[in-house]
């Protein structure tokens, strides 16, 4: 970890359950998916892979300057493979900095320089970066999806479309958010809608999200005693960027027959016991009831939401989970 706080990253393998040396079929691979409920893969620096094996099946990466390209590639590599060496030991040690894409904490705003020239249109440096995370998504998942439209694989077919496609759908609609689309990618993503029939949770939710956000931005800002006056305004400001992301999402899913998943919109995946998310709620339902002076009994609240986390952590934590 180099400049980013440390988190509890795990490696597929570690997914996987993988702690034994030992060669897997694609079978036995596709089985601890769907045992594992497993909802992403991705492979790229993590291992080693036969050259004249590339040369055959004619797997590349997706060369349009997009991120995570190793999930859309790995997820093709194992399913063209025939047999896997799984090797637990650590070889190689991967190194996140605070500037890379594989910034897990949030906290980089900038977008990619080779991507600049595509986010022109958008003025802020969070939209461009946020459109290049959108888009990534989207034409990896239209990826798999054209894969699959040629796969005769049942087996494969089922697993990646019951357990791996529904969450890159779910990052893929992200695009829908935004009111320009300079790759114009977003009129294709209606053909991935299929995949969330059998979804449980959606993993979009304007409103969860902005609230971790807010909560993140406080958390940081509580830290430092001028930082705390600046609260209440920056909070305004991204409750009404909010409010116009979400008038564009609304009108995005009307336009392309997608009602149904802007009212079912939930996110499972938001850890709601984090600090941040506590956070969060409390100073959105400030900005609500702004008008009645609601931000005056901030310093009142503050105390005993912070206060009910650790508590609830504490009791967490004695029964095995774990709360950040």
């Amino acid at each position: 970890y180099d400049g980013i706080k440390e988190g509890d990253w795990k490696s597929n393998l570690e997914w996987f359950d993988y702690d034994k040396e030992l060669v897997i079929s694609k079978r036995d691979w596709l089985r601890r998916i769907f045992e594992k409920k497993q909802h992403f893969f991705y492979f790229g620096w993590s291992g080693m892979i036969n050259f004249h094996f590339l040369q055959k099946t004619k797997i590349k990466f997706i060369n349009e300057a997009i991120l995570y390209e190793d999930d859309y590639f790995g997820i093709l590599l194992f399913l063209m493979a025939d047999l896997i060496y799984i090797c637990p030991q650590k070889l190689y040690i991967y190194r996140l900095r605070a500037g890379s894409a594989m910034n897990y904490t949030g906290e980089n705003k900038k977008v990619a320089q080779y991507f600049r020239k595509q986010t022109e249109v958008f003025e802020l440096e969070e939209d461009k970066r946020a459109y290049h995370v959108a888009s990534s998504y989207a034409r990896s998942t239209l990826g798999l999806e054209a894969f699959l439209q040629e796969c005769d694989d049942e087996e494969a077919k089922f697993v990646i479309s019951y357990c791996l496609m529904p969450t890159y759908t779910s990052s893929a609609f992200r695009i829908l958010g935004f009111e320009k689309d300079p790759l114009g990618i977003m009129e294709q993503c209606v053909k991935l809608k299929k995949y969330m029939k059998d979804l449980s949770y959606f993993n979009f939710s304007l409103k969860e999200e902005m609230i971790y956000n807010i909560g993140r931005e406080v958390l940081k800002d509580l830290k430092k005693f001028p930082n705390i006056l600046k609260i209440p305004f920056k909070v305004c400001k991204m409750m009404t960027r909010y409010q116009v992301k979400q008038n564009i999402f609304k009108k995005n899913c009307e336009r392309f027959d997608l009602l149904e998943l802007y009212s079912n919109a939930k996110n499972d995946y938001i850890n709601k016991m984090h600090l941040s998310y506590k956070l969060g709620v409390l100073f959105f339902k400030a900005y609500k009831y702004r008008y009645f002076g609601s931000f005056l009994f901030i310093p009142f609240a503050l105390p005993f939401v912070i206060y009910s986390w650790s508590v609830a952590r504490k009791k967490l934590s004695r029964g095995g989970g774990v709360i950040c």
